[in-house]
């Protein structure tokens, strides 16, 4: 009964610190005032040192969400007047949660959520037009002392209380609605995931896609976690043909857990096990389509770049 009291409490504290968190953010406050100090010429944001996006592991998801921070990141930047920040990754193995959400943790277990940290997390942040550097740190000193020093942070209400191991990102769950209403305004700022010429040039070559190929993609998914959603291989062998007849060179990008299907169309294994790889192709293509799914949803956020889901 004690421990059950102490985590009510816990998560009543959760819940309203959430609240807060969440009506500051709606508020803006921040980003207001910084506009008026900015018209009085009290604040110049450009003799600051970079400001910081902060992606801490311990309330944070391991999944392409992380795009969607990315964005949120850079639109926050803009209304600051800054170009570029630097990213800090926080956690350790130790520390990163399971995802409980669903049942996830029984589709993915912890050794594959860290693998992430190399495989998503790093490469969409080296990727993303307007990241300076990539840290990833776990010592809590070593993090205090970068929030001390940084005057911009974001998640700009961001709570660590290590006392209470309690950590909250405080960014709203309707966070792309929320910032996202004026769509116009913000295209320059949506496509921000910049592919690598080199990475291009390797998957021409490894293809050997040439000037005159048409390209379509295909983006699988296809493992435990709600099964529902995986893709039916009967439409995808439909498309093939389809896109065959009009003269389109097919090419599948297997999941990760499950990366020999039982068909006949061209695989691409490499796209699937290297983001950068992906991201390449997914430029280089004509026509991307994919069932819905993480990978298939960042591609809205590559330059020129079209995924029909």
């Amino acid at each position: 009964m004690l421990f059950i009291k102490k985590l009510t409490t816990k998560n009543i504290k959760i819940k309203f610190i959430l609240f807060i968190q969440e009506f500051l953010y709606l508020l803006r406050l921040k980003i207001i005032f910084s506009v008026f100090l900015k018209r009085k010429n009290i604040f110049k944001p450009k003799i600051f040192k970079n400001p910081i996006f902060l992606y801490d592991l311990r309330c944070s998801s391991l999944t392409f969400d992380f795009a969607d921070y990315l964005f949120l990141t850079n639109l926050w930047l803009k209304k600051f007047g800054y170009e570029k920040c630097d990213c800090i990754i926080f956690g350790g193995f130790e520390n990163i949660p399971l995802m409980k959400f669903r049942s996830y943790d029984l589709a993915i277990n912890k050794n594959e959520l860290w693998e992430r940290i190399d495989n998503v997390i790093k490469p969409l942040a080296e990727r993303a037009n307007f990241i300076n550097s990539i840290k990833l740190i776990s010592d809590v000193n070593s993090l205090k002392n970068i929030l001390k020093e940084s005057f911009l942070v974001f998640p700009p209400h961001y709570i660590n209380l290590e006392s209470q191991n309690i950590y909250l990102e405080g960014v709203p769950e309707n966070r792309l609605e929320i910032l996202t209403n004026n769509k116009k305004n913000l295209t320059h700022l949506v496509k921000f995931l910049k592919p690598d010429l080199n990475d291009i040039n390797h998957v021409k070559k490894k293809l050997q896609i040439t000037e005159a190929d048409k390209i379509v993609t295909f983006t699988v998914r296809d493992y435990k976690f709600e099964e529902v959603r995986n893709t039916n291989y009967s439409y995808l062998k439909n498309l093939s043909k389809f896109f065959a007849s009009k003269g389109y060179r097919f090419i599948v990008l297997p999941d990760h857990k499950n990366q020999s299907p039982n068909i006949k169309e061209e695989i691409y294994v490499e796209a699937t096990l290297d983001l950068r790889k992906r991201i390449a192709l997914y430029y280089i293509a004509n026509i991307n389509i994919g069932t819905a799914g993480g990978p298939s949803w960042m591609a809205r956020y590559i330059p020129n770049t079209n995924m029909f889901i």
